[in-house]
This record gives structure tokens, C-alpha cells and sequence, in this order.
């Protein structure tokens, strides 16, 4: 088994070494290659089950815990260049969310009050009692929730490319959610959902309740969100999915706050700033 293991190692660091010289840039890696060849020793995750799934999820480093939560129709991979960083200074807990990666899925529609419960059912059982969230869009949500919902576990909470209502998102976004053809970003991402799902065969299931919940959820008033305490700071993409104007009024409706914009990157900042946006993240968890 474990030969097999080293050898299929083996293999994407091959094939990273070959995208390094056939790509213009190291962005445009693709995240299960990037992340077989920087975690060798840590390619094992656990799994639990939680509510009605059974979730996925991977530990890397040590200290001070942070809630690692990926955005929409993604998996841990697209925090690649973040885990790295995080893991030199915190215990970073990231998870599969239910119907993503290798996480199952249930018949149950999705709303950000369970898969806030989610979260908070991980860590009881990981025995910790405050994180600090550092969440992406649909994750960045999840965080937002938690904080309504059990401010006494979230110790600090960075939202990045989040919105309050679907008001906050982008035409395009919105056009995206409500399309029924698939478009080249439907055809990845059904890829990847096939390649890593339990329930390979759930995919249109899937895919139309995470439309469904874009385009109804959240649904937080500007009352909801002045009811948060926890630091927050809230980073969003100069050119991102979610409206500036609606980013601000996210953070003028939360009293601890802070705005960060990060220049020339869209709603895909944290890979294609890593740099800035890792010193950002890092640097607000440790004040």
C-alpha cells in the first residue's frame, strides 16, 4: 500500500515539474498536484460523522486553532497555497463541507444554519472550545452564521469575497445560478465533484441545491449583523464576484471590523495574491 502511495507521490511531482515549465505562471497549477507534491507525509485525512454525513477532514501544524472553510463547489486543494503558510503558525482544521470533496451528502437542502451545525459538531468532537474562522464566499457565510449562532466559539472571523443577501452578488453570478447549461466552470467542477465525491452519481442533485441556496440565502438584515462582536476583518478581491458596495455595508453593519482590498485579483484572490493575502490572514489572527 504504502509503495503504490509513494509512487502515485511520485507521479504528481513529476507532473508538477512539468506544468513549472509548460505554465506562465505557478497560479495556474492545478490544486491536486500542487497539493500532492507539498504534502507528502500529510496526504491522510479522518473522517466523522456528523449530522446526517460523513465528513472529510485533514489537521496540519500545531498552536493556535483556525477554521479553514473553502468556498462553493469547492474542496480543501483550493487553500493550497494557504495551508502551507497557515500551518507554521496554527493548528489549521480544514474541512471537506458536506456534498464537497470527499465529504457525503444527504437529501437535505442547504442552508448556512446546518452547515454552521456542521462545523460546530467537528469541533466538539476535536475537543475545541474557540477558533478563529478564516472562511471563503460560502465559507466565509458558514463563519458569518457561526458567529450569530454561537459567538462564544469563534474567537476571530476573516470573511473573504462573503456576502450578507444574494443582492450582494454580481450579475454574472447570478445569471451562473440560475442557468440550468452547464458552462466550462459547470464542466470543472462536475470533473473534480466525480473525481473525489463518495456519491459520484449526485452531482445534478448537488450542483442544484448550491444554486438554489445562492440564490436564496443568507438572508441576514444589517440588525443581524450589528449583533456580532467577534474581530472580523473582511477581505474582498478589487475585481470580485461580490459588489464593493454591498462588501462595505457588509462591514459597516458589523461594529468590530475591518475593510481589505486586495488590488488587481478577483474572487480568487487567496491563489492568486497568496503572498498579501497570507500575511493579511496571519497577521490579524495573531494581534
Amino acid at each position: 500500500m504504502k509503495s503504490v502511495k509513494y509512487f502515485l507521490i511520485g507521479i504528481a511531482i513529476i507532473l508538477m515539474i512539468v506544468v513549472l515549465f509548460t505554465r506562465e505562471s505557478t497560479d495556474k497549477i492545478t490544486p491536486d498536484i500542487a497539493w500532492a507534491s507539498l504534502f507528502v507525509n500529510d496526504l491522510e485525512g479522518y473522517y466523522l460523522d456528523i449530522n446526517d454525513i460523513r465528513m472529510y477532514y485533514e489537521i496540519h501544524g500545531s498552536g493556535e486553532p483556525i477554521l479553514l472553510l473553502h468556498s462553493g463547489f469547492a474542496f480543501i486543494e483550493s487553500f493550497y497555497k494557504q495551508i502551507p503558510a497557515f500551518s507554521k503558525h496554527f493548528r489549521v482544521i480544514a474541512p471537506d463541507r458536506r456534498g464537497h470533496g470527499r465529504s457525503s451528502d444527504s437529501d437535505v437542502g442547504l442552508n448556512y444554519s446546518l452547515l454552521a451545525s456542521d462545523m460546530k459538531q467537528l469541533l466538539s468532537y476535536l475537543k475545541i472550545d474557540k477558533v478563529s474562522v478564516v472562511g471563503w464566499r460560502d465559507g466565509g457565510n458558514i463563519g458569518i452564521q457561526m458567529a450569530i449562532e454561537y459567538p462564544d466559539l469563534v474567537k476571530k472571523l476573516i470573511l473573504v469575497g462573503s456576502n450578507f443577501n444574494p443582492a450582494g452578488l454580481t450579475e454574472e453570478i447570478i445569471n451562473f445560478a440560475k442557468s440550468d447549461t452547464p458552462n466550462d466552470w459547470d464542466k470543472e467542477a462536475s470533473k473534480w465533484y466525480k473525481r473525489l465525491s463518495p456519491t459520484p452519481g449526485r452531482w445534478e442533485a448537488f450542483r442544484k441545491k448550491v444554486k438554489e441556496m445562492w440564490l436564496t440565502l443568507p438572508d441576514w438584515t444589517r440588525d443581524d449583523l450589528t449583533q456580532i462582536e467577534i474581530p472580523t476583518m473582511i477581505i474582498v478581491g478589487e475585481n470580485d464576484v461580490v459588489k464593493y458596495d454591498h462588501t462595505l455595508t457588509l462591514h459597516q453593519s458589523i461594529p468590530n471590523s475591518d475593510i481589505y482590498v486586495i488590488n488587481e485579483a478577483t474572487h480568487f484572490a487567496p491563489i492568486e495574491k497568496p503572498k498579501e493575502f497570507n500575511r493579511k490572514v496571519i497577521g490579524f489572527i495573531k494581534l
